[in-house]
C-alpha cells in the first residue's frame, strides 16, 4: 500500500511539472510569435469635446509602419458623451487607398453599454475599442472614418486635442479641425532580434525536456539539485531575454555610468567601496564595478557589458536557488522548480534586474537561506551564503528592514535556532545596522526618505497601522490582481479577518508555547517570520517611499501591489514565500495540487504570463513598451568609444537620472556629469521640436540621435539646427538607425549656439517624435 501511494504521489508531482512546463512554452511561444507589446494613449491634459450630430463624417489619419503587428492588437477612441435617448447609430469604416477594407456599426445603447462597462460614464468617457480587423492595413496611410445615423445633437462626442502626439489632424466634413480624436493603440513589435527570441526559445524548449529528464523517476541527491540549479538557471537567462531583450542589450543606465564606472576610473579601489549612490552603500555592485575596471581593466563598453550581464546571472541564480538539496524538507524536487519558476514568471520586472538595481533580489537569497536547513550547507556554502547575504544588506537602502527582522527573529527564536541560523542572523542583521548607520548617520542622505510633518500626531500611525494590515492582505491576495478594487468594503473586512486570525494565531502558536517553555514547531516558526518580515517591509515602504493616504477613504480603499516593481520586491517575495512554503507544510495529499493550482492562477492572472483572454487588453502582456530606454547596445558601443560624445544615461523622468559627458584621450575614457541636463524634467509624449534649455551642452555639436518617429512611413527624416534668433543654422538628413528605432544624424561640421533641434520629413512636414534624444557634443 505504501509503495503504491508513493508511486502515485510521484505521478502526481511528475504530471504537475509537465503541465507547468508546457503552460510555460505555450506563454514564451504566444511572446515570441506577437512580438513586444506597446500602448500609445494620448495625453488627456489637453483636453477638448468634439460633438457628432446626424450626417457629421469625421476623418482620423492613421500611420501604420511595417513593424507593427496587429494579431493581437486594439485601437480604440475615447467617447465623452454617449446617450441612449435615439436610435442613432455610429458607423465605423477603415480605409487604405480610397477602399473601405472594414466597417462596423454600432447603436448608441451598445456604446453606452460598452462605456459603463469599462468603467466610463457622460462626461468623464472611456477608450471604447473599435472592433475593426486592422491586420487588413498595409503599412502606410490608412483612414478611420466615422459616420453618423439619426444622432440626435449633443447625443454623442469624442476627446479630442491638439496633434501633438503626431497622430494626425482630424478633418469634420471635409474640413481641418487642428485637433486629433483621442486614442489607445495597442500593438506588437516585430523587430531584427525576432530570431535571436526564437534561438532563445529553442534553448529554453531543450532545457525544459532536460529538466524532465534529469529528475523523471531518479531519486534526489546533491549533484542532481546542482545540476537542476545550473539548468534552470541558464533557462532562466534565455527566458529573461525572450521577456526583455534591452535588459541586456541596454546597460548604460543611470548609475551604472554616472556613478560606479565614474568612481572606479578616478578613485581608489578602497575608497570606493565608501562611496554613496542616492544615499546608501551600494558595495555589492561596487565590487563587480571594480572587479571589470580595475582588475581585469576592460574597456568602458565591454565594462559596461559585463556589469550588467553579471547582473542578470546573478538574478537567474537566485531565482534557481530553491531547487538546492537543502530545501528537500519542503517538497520535491520537481515541485521545488515548479516554485522557482512560479517566482521568476510573476515577479519579473525591468527594474529590478538593471545592474543598479538587481541587489533587490537579494533578498530572496536571504529568506530562503534562513530557512533553508543550514546543516546541510557545507562550510564552504554555508560561509558564501552568509558573506553574500551581508553585501546585499550592503547594497540598497531598503535592507534597513533586515535589522528589526532580524533582532526579532533572533530574540524570539533564539532558544529554537541552531548555531548557523544565529551566525547568519547576526551577520546580516550587523550588516543591515551598517547600511542604516551610513545612510542615516550624516553619510548618506537617508533622512530625506522619511516623511515626518505628521509623525507626531496620533492619526498618522493609526491611518498608517490600517492601512499596512490591508496593503499586507493585498500582497497575500496579489494573484486576484486588480480585481481586487472591485471588492471595496467587503475587501476592507476581509483584511479585517485576516488580521485578527494571524493575531490570534501568533498567541497560540507561537507567544503562549514561548511563555510555558514548551518547544515551538518550524513551521509556525517560519510562516510567522515571514508575516513578521511582510509586516516590517509595508510598513517601512509606506513610511519611506508611499505615503500614508491623507484621508480615510485613501486608508480603506483596496490595495493592488505592482508584482516585480523595484519598491514591492521585498513584500513580493515574502507574501509568494508565504503561500508556497504554506502549502508545502498543508497535508501530503495537498502539496501537488496546491502548487499547481497557484501556478496556475497566478499564470491566468499574471500579465507576464497571461494564457486567457481575461486581461483588459487583448496582448499577451500588460508591459508598456514607449522606447524611454537608451540607444541599443550596438550604437551605443560604437559611440562610446569614439573621440567625445555626450549621451544620455535615461530618458524617461526619473529624478535620479542624468546625463553624462563622456570623452575620450588615447585609450582613457574620462565621465563627468553635467548639470542641468536631466531628460527627465520634460513633459512625457511626443514633439517635433526640441530646445535645449540653459546649462545644457550647445556647443560644437557633432552628432544627434531620435527614436525613429512612430505613425510615419517615410524612410528619411531631417532635423534643422536653430540658434537664439531662430536663424537656420545647419540642417541634415539621417544617415543611419536599424531595427531599434533609432535614427542618427551627422552634423557636416561641429556647430555652435544652437538653441532649437526641429525634425522634419522630406516634404518639410514636422515629424513627431519620442522623448528620446541624444546629441554629441565635443568636449
Amino acid at each position: 500500500m505504501k509503495m503504491a501511494g508513493l508511486k502515485n504521489k510521484i505521478k502526481t508531482e511528475y504530471l504537475v511539472l509537465l503541465l507547468v512546463v508546457v503552460l510555460f512554452l505555450l506563454s514564451l511561444s504566444r511572446y515570441c510569435v506577437h512580438g513586444e507589446p506597446r500602448t500609445i494613449v494620448s495625453d488627456d491634459t489637453m483636453q477638448s469635446e468634439l460633438f457628432l450630430s446626424d450626417g457629421k463624417e469625421i476623418s482620423q489619419p492613421l500611420t501604420i509602419t511595417e513593424e507593427m503587428n496587429w494579431r493581437q492588437g486594439e485601437y480604440g477612441l475615447q467617447f465623452l458623451t454617449v446617450s441612449t435617448e435615439s436610435d442613432g447609430k455610429v458607423l465605423f469604416q477603415l480605409m487604405q487607398n480610397q477602399e473601405v477594407l472594414e466597417q462596423e456599426s454600432v447603436s448608441l445603447q451598445d456604446l453606452a453599454a460598452i462605456q459603463e462597462t469599462l468603467g466610463g460614464s457622460s462626461g468623464k468617457g472611456a477608450y471604447i475599442p473599435v472592433l475593426l480587423d486592422f491586420t487588413k492595413l498595409d503599412a502606410g496611410e490608412a483612414a478611420l472614418l466615422i459616420t453618423t445615423e439619426n444622432v440626435l445633437e449633443g447625443e454623442l462626442s469624442f476627446a479630442s486635442g491638439t496633434d501633438y502626439y503626431g497622430f494626425g489632424e482630424t478633418t469634420v466634413d471635409g474640413k481641418g479641425s487642428g485637433m486629433t480624436l483621442f486614442q489607445k493603440y495597442t500593438y506588437h513589435i516585430l523587430n531584427g532580434e525576432y530570431w535571436l527570441r526564437l534561438v532563445c526559445f529553442g534553448l529554453v524548449v531543450l532545457g525544459m525536456i532536460g529538466l524532465c529528464l534529469l529528475v523523471a523517476g531518479k531519486e534526489e541527491s546533491r549533484k542532481r539539485c546542482y545540476a537542476v540549479f545550473l539548468l534552470l538557471s541558464g533557462m532562466f537567462l534565455a527566458i529573461l531575454y525572450i521577456y526583455d531583450s534591452s535588459v541586456m542589450l541596454e546597460p548604460t543606465y543611470a548609475e551604472a555610468v554616472t556613478n560606479f564606472m565614474k568612481y572606479a576610473r578616478e578613485e581608489s579601489f578602497f575608497k570606493n567601496l565608501l562611496i554613496t549612490d542616492a544615499g546608501y552603500l551600494p558595495l555589492f555592485p561596487r565590487l563587480i564595478t571594480l572587479f571589470y575596471i580595475k582588475i581585469l581593466r576592460l574597456p568602458a563598453a565591454d565594462a559596461l557589458y559585463f556589469m550588467q550581464m553579471t547582473a542578470c546571472i546573478l538574478c537567474c541564480m537566485m531565482w534557481a536557488f530553491f531547487c538546492l538539496y537543502p530545501f528537500r524538507k519542503y517538497m520535491s524536487l520537481p515541485l521545488r522548480m515548479v516554485s522557482c519558476m512560479l517566482v521568476m514568471a510573476v515577479c519579473f520586472h525591468q527594474e529590478t534586474l538593471f545592474f543598479t538595481n538587481f541587489p533587490y533580489w537579494g533578498i530572496l537569497l536571504i529568506l530562503l537561506s534562513l530557512f533553508s536547513e543550514m546543516e546541510e550547507w557545507n562550510k564552504a556554502e554555508f560561509w558564501i551564503l552568509t558573506i553574500l547575504g551581508a553585501l546585499f544588506c550592503l547594497s540598497k537602502g531598503a535592507y534597513a528592514v533586515i535589522l528589526p527582522f532580524m533582532l526579532l527573529y533572533l530574540c524570539f527564536f533564539y532558544a529554537e535556532l541552531t548555531k548557523r541560523q544565529k551566525l547568519y542572523g547576526f551577520c546580516t542583521s550587523g550588516a543591515a545596522l551598517l547600511q542604516l548607520l551610513y545612510s542615516f548617520g550624516g553619510s548618506g542622505e537617508g533622512e530625506s526618505w522619511i516623511r515626518a510633518e505628521q509623525m507626531g500626531q496620533m492619526e498618522y500611525w493609526l491611518k498608517l497601522l490600517c492601512r499596512s494590515f490591508l496593503d499586507m492582505t493585498g500582497y497575500l491576495f496579489i494573484w486576484i490582481g486588480k480585481h481586487i478594487t472591485r471588492f471595496g468594503v467587503a475587501f476592507g473586512m476581509v483584511a479585517a479577518v485576516l488580521t485578527v486570525l494571524m493575531v490570534t494565531g501568533f498567541v497560540c502558536k507561537l507567544l503562549l508555547p514561548k511563555l510555558r517553555k514548551e518547544k515551538i514547531e518550524e513551521k509556525w516558526i517560519v510562516l510567522y517570520s515571514l508575516l513578521l518580515f511582510l509586516a516590517i517591509t509595508v510598513v517601512f515602504y509606506r513610511v519611506t517611499t508611499k505615503a500614508v493616504p491623507e484621508n480615510w477613504r485613501g486608508v480603506l480603499s483596496a490595495s493592488f501591489a505592482q508584482m516585480g516593481n523595484k519598491y514591492e520586491i521585498f513584500c513580493d517575495v515574502a507574501a509568494l514565500l508565504f503561500l508556497i512554503l504554506g502549502i508545502s507544510y498543508t497535508a501530503d495529499a495537498l502539496k501537488s495540487k496546491g502548487i499547481f493550482l497557484l501556478f496556475l492562477a497566478f499564470c491566468l492572472t499574471s500579465p507576464r504570463m497571461q494564457l486567457s483572454g481575461l486581461g483588459e487588453v487583448k496582448v499577451s502582456d500588460g508591459r508598456i513598451y514607449e522606447s524611454h530606454l537608451n540607444t541599443n547596445w550596438e550604437q551605443t558601443k560604437d559611440i562610446i568609444n569614439r573621440d567625445a560624445f555626450f549621451i544620455p544615461v535615461r530618458s524617461d523622468w526619473w529624478s535620479y537620472s542624468r546625463n553624462v559627458t563622456v570623452y575620450q584621450v588615447g585609450e582613457e575614457n574620462y565621465y563627468e556629469e553635467s548639470q542641468g541636463t536631466n531628460l527627465g524634467m520634460m513633459e512625457p509624449g511626443y514633439r517635433s521640436s526640441y530646445t535645449i534649455e540653459e546649462g545644457m551642452p550647445s556647443e560644437n555639436l557633432l552628432e544627434v540621435w531620435i527614436n525613429r518617429p512612430n505613425r510615419i512611413t517615410d524612410t528619411s527624416y531631417k532635423i534643422r539646427l536653430l540658434n537664439e534668433q531662430g536663424n537656420v543654422l545647419q540642417e541634415v538628413t539621417q544617415f543611419g538607425g536599424n531595427g531599434n528605432s533609432k535614427v542618427g544624424f551627422v552634423l557636416d561640421t561641429p556647430v555652435n549656439g544652437v538653441k532649437t533641434i526641429q525634425f522634419l520629413d522630406e516634404n518639410e512636414k514636422e515629424v513627431y517624435i519620442d522623448d528620446y534624444i541624444c546629441w554629441i557634443s565635443a568636449w
